[in-house]
């Protein structure tokens, strides 16, 4: 029997730590007719993902107390998202920062992505 050997472009991904179901979707905005800015935006994709809960900060600005959260969120490879869109888990929605292949062999994305709370 001839040995195979798993080099990281035939490695399987374990699809068990997919356990979070996000939704991406494109920003945009509009005006209504008084002038003011509404978002509106149209899914991308609905998948499933790996959540890991990076870095949190408290700051203060103009006399309000405001949470920053880094999260990391890892889905199966798209080409598709890019950064200023969203992602939205259960009822949080998550600014998209950086999207990145980070070991280069197109089976994964993360989306670095911030959460700001008031």
């Amino acid at each position: 029997m001839r040995k195979r050997y798993l080099t990281d472009q035939t490695k399987m991904i374990n699809a068990g730590k997919y356990t979070h179901e996000i939704t991406i979707r494109n920003l945009s905005t509009s005006r209504d007719a008084m002038g003011g800015v509404y978002g509106t935006g149209s899914t991308l994709a609905t998948v499933w993902a790996e959540k890991q809960d990076w870095t949190g900060s408290e700051a203060r600005e103009n006399g309000n107390d405001t949470t920053t959260l880094r999260t990391k969120f890892i889905i199966r490879y798209r080409s598709d998202v890019l950064p200023k869109m969203q992602v939205v888990h259960g009822s949080d929605v998550y600014d998209i920062e950086v999207v990145m292949d980070y070991d280069g062999t197109q089976r994964e994305t993360t989306l670095e992505c911030r959460k700001v709370q008031a």
